[in-house]
């Protein structure tokens, strides 16, 4: 698999033509986002509701609904009227939340994949502070040191800790994992030396790798990415690690 397919549509559907009818929406859409505001997919999800407020001249509002590592805002999508004004934005990796815990609901029953709205590649970053310039030197000292190198990760169960436990099974590594809630502070985690290292989106990581205050040492993909053009992508390192 190359890479994540981020920030996929869901919502409750299940009467299909209720979305099309010529008189939607008849009401203000509710667009629902899992995680605090400042991540990804709250952007993503802002991003596309500017779009459709613009194309439907209807009232769009976002609501971030955050805890049980997005289980309450999966639920309570699952929950709501299927009549197509309350949208889930979320990441494929969703179906994760329930391999790892038990929820009330099922994805592949309950809810129902309308669009793809991004496809955003995550990447392994180091705090400077660590001392840490390479994959190369994160497994070599792992691996000499288990459980010495901790990472931090937007919450348990979060895209950001499912990849970081890929690359721990990948690599035969031991990593302490520092849970946070949500994208933001665990990327300031890093950047402040809290912490040694974190998987994040790229769009996160970016203006913090410009400012010399992180360091890139793997992308998820097939291939090096433009904008990180030396930084090993994830799928030639270790095949097949990545998800899409």
């Amino acid at each position: 698999m190359t890479r994540v397919a981020q920030s996929l549509l869901f919502s409750l559907l299940l009467a299909a033509g209720s979305a099309a009818a010529a008189d939607f929406p008849s009401k203000p859409v509710h667009l629902i986002v899992p995680f605090p505001p400042g991540g990804t997919i709250d952007v993503v999800t802002r991003l596309t509701g500017a779009k459709l407020r613009e194309n439907w001249r209807a009232p769009i509002v976002v609501e971030n609904r955050v805890g049980g590592n997005g289980a309450i805002a999966v639920d309570y999508v699952a929950k709501s009227a299927p009549d197509g004004h309350t949208l889930l934005f979320h990441s494929s990796l969703m179906v994760s939340t329930q391999q790892l815990q038990r929820t009330p609901y099922d994805v592949t029953r309950d809810l129902v994949a309308v669009a793809q709205t991004a496809t955003i590649n995550f990447a392994l970053a180091a705090s400077p502070r660590s001392g840490l310039s390479t994959l190369g030197e994160v497994i070599e000292f792992a691996k000499k040191n288990p459980g010495r190198l901790n990472y931090s990760s937007g919450g348990n169960g979060s895209g950001t800790h499912l990849y970081a436990e890929l690359l721990k099974r990948a690599a035969k590594i031991n990593l302490t994992h520092v849970p946070y809630k949500g994208d933001a502070p665990a990327v300031q985690a890093v950047v402040s030396g809290e912490v040694d290292l974190l998987f994040t989106t790229t769009g996160n990581l970016m203006p913090h790798v410009k400012s010399g205050k992180v360091r890139p040492l793997l992308v998820t993909g097939a291939k090096p990415l433009e904008g990180l053009p030396n930084v090993p992508a994830m799928d030639v390192v270790y095949p097949g690690v990545s998800i899409d």
